[in-house]
């Protein structure tokens, strides 16, 4: 029996712990139906449905079967050679193991049990299979037809293409068939990790990794699930927001998901935006891209996109709710009170948040001096922060954005990106804000809260310093300068701290996520300030928390733009020094 033996000196977190704590309690389970949902789903972190799109065909048409047999099949510590027996387990990554106890098992593969399969049941499994196979090679003719009728050095520009784009998006865990195609960390195997955003598949010669590897085959050398994988990549990542092949993270990817997923999404906005949706089931992927492409415009002007993230098989689910609302009777009541008591100002004195802010702006003389420890600018950094985490029971709230934006507008207007690219993660700042609450539970504890916001602190930074090329035109990029496309819709996250090390670390399960672009003249930054509000425990954040802090971060957005505009208008200095390490140190001891 193959089973992995882990270091018992070590001490596990994270996923690791999770997978140890599922596979105790799936072993102790009778029946092989409850320790496979429980495996499936991971003890129910993963909803069923998107749980049950993980498996193959042949894995799923078992559970069928299965489920829908009054006989209880007993999970069984050992198997024989003269029944017919099934292997069950979990490997590394979280994924499901259902395979003949025969065949070869991959390191890090763990075997929980084994079931016996009767003979009438096996013959019925295997029926089902290959009727399902059949419609789905009717399906991937598809992917077949388009590859292998193309020209090689167009095949080419595909794979550059996929490689170009999940180099700068967030890893993705992708399924066909058994294979696993992931850049995401143990698991990477697309390409090598060369810190190179110019580098062509081209310059590559001798490697092992998927998309290298292929380059230098003709299709005809090509698996199916290779296939597959190319072609289905591709057109995702060529929708107006290549993230949206994220949504098949943690699930199999085939010609005809792909069909049914764009059939949904085509059918949805066609609803929202009162259209026929009149895409025919058989025109092709490339069609359906088309159209959805023409859709994802119009649906911009009347809703709000979002996305529920689940940390465990990331998956970045992405949802519709109508546009919010932008104007002065959601301004945040109690941040309209630190104004009135300390600058004697009112929101419902203006038009909007923008003006006020101007005005205010224009009110505050030596911006920069301050007796105190936060200049007035920070100080309101700070009070949103802390509308946030109090508003949203939250236990940190948190927003990130430049120090020096007079600089960011000069290199900006003088087309100087690459000074930009230049910039370390200290010129950018974070504001951590822990509720009362947390701070109460820690009392006396106070340094693992300065940890805590200084860990947060740095890790916001470097998500400033890592987005922000990602806006500037790619040329001007130096190559070994790595970025990721900046976020422009918020998102709600859930079981976020098993496998992102800085959340493990910190704890954090749950959180919300609310990114806002700025504007230089006409230069647009998307995802250059956000707010956050994460929890370590308790229940995940809702769609009204969504909605809340949505509508904060508009107001925040319309604070920075009030003091870009400001600067170039006056031709002066606003910078942001603290919310460093000593600050935080300090703000811990309640100095």
């Amino acid at each position: 029996m193959l089973e992995t033996k882990g270091n018992k000196s070590k001490k596990l977190s994270g996923f690791e712990s999770l997978l140890v704590e599922i596979t105790n309690k799936a072993k102790k389970t009778k029946f092989f139906l409850e320790a496979f949902k429980l495996v499936l789903t991971l003890d129910n972190r993963i909803p069923i449905k998107m749980a049950l799109n993980s498996l193959t065909i042949k894995q799923r048409e078992l559970y069928i079967l299965l489920e829908n047999n009054e006989n209880g099949y007993i999970l069984r510590p050992e198997f024989d050679d003269k029944s017919r027996f099934i292997a069950f387990g979990i490997k590394k990554i979280g994924r499901i193991i259902i395979q003949d106890p025969s065949k070869r098992f991959d390191p890090g593969d763990t075997i929980i049990g084994y079931i016996r399969v009767p003979e009438d049941i096996y013959i019925n499994w295997t029926t089902l299979y290959l009727q399902s196979q059949k419609i789905e090679e009717s399906f991937n003719q598809e992917a077949y037809s388009f590859i292998s009728n193309q020209p090689q050095e167009k095949t080419n520009e595909m794979l550059d293409f996929i490689y170009k784009n999940i180099y700068h998006i967030d890893p993705i865990i992708i399924y066909v068939n058994e294979q696993i195609l992931s850049t995401f960390y143990f698991a990477s195997n697309l390409y090598k990790d060369r810190r190179n955003s110019h580098l062509n598949l081209t310059n590559i010669e001798g490697s092992t990794y998927l998309l290298e590897k292929l380059y230098s085959l003709s299709v005809s050398e090509w698996s199916h699930e290779e296939m597959v994988f190319v072609y289905c990549a591709y057109w995702l990542l060529k929708t107006n927001n290549p993230s949206r092949i994220e949504e098949f993270n943690g699930c199999q990817l085939s010609v005809k998901r792909v069909h049914i997923f764009l059939n949904k999404k085509i059918n949805l906005y066609s609803q929202k935006l009162n259209l026929k949706a009149d895409q025919q089931y058989k025109s092709t992927i490339p069609d359906k891209i088309e159209t959805l492409q023409s859709l994802d415009i119009k649906i911009l002007s009347n809703f709000q996109k979002y996305r529920i993230m689940n940390g465990i098989n990331l998956n970045k689910k992405e949802l519709l709710m109508p546009k919010i609302s932008h104007d002065k009777s959601n301004f945040p009541i109690q941040l309209n009170g630190f104004f009135k008591d300390n600058y004697g100002m009112d929101i419902e004195n203006y038009d909007n948040s923008y003006d006020f802010f101007y005005d205010w702006l224009s009110t505050q003389f030596l911006l920069n001096e301050s007796d105190k420890e936060l200049t007035p600018v920070e100080e309101v950094l700070r009070h949103f922060c802390l509308e946030a985490v109090e508003q949203l029971n939250a236990d940190i709230a948190m927003t990130r954005g430049v120090r020096n934006f007079k600089s960011l507008i000069e290199l900006t207007n003088n087309e100087s990106y690459n000074e930009i690219c230049k910039w370390s993660p200290s010129d950018y700042y974070c504001c951590v804000t822990p509720s009362k609450r947390l701070q109460e539970e820690l009392k006396g504890k106070e340094s693992i809260i300065s940890n805590i916001s200084k860990a947060v602190s740095r890790r916001m930074q470097y998500n400033c310093w890592h987005f922000i090329p990602g806006n500037l035109p790619i040329e001007q990029v130096p190559a070994n300068r790595h970025f990721f496309f900046p976020p422009q819709f918020p998102d709600i996250a859930e079981w976020s701290d098993q496998h992102h090390l800085g959340h493990v670390n910190s704890s954090v399960r749950f959180s919300i996520r609310s990114p806002e672009s700025l504007r230089i003249g006409n230069f647009n930054y998307n995802g250059m300030i956000d707010l956050r509000v994460m929890r370590k425990s308790g229940s995940t954040f809702t769609i009204s928390d969504l909605i809340y802090l949505t509508e904060l971060t508009r107001h925040l957005k319309d604070f920075w733009q009030a003091i870009i505009d400001f600067i170039i208008e006056r031709n002066l200095e606003i910078k942001v020094r603290s919310f460093d390490k000593k600050y935080y140190e300090n703000s811990s001891k309640g100095e």
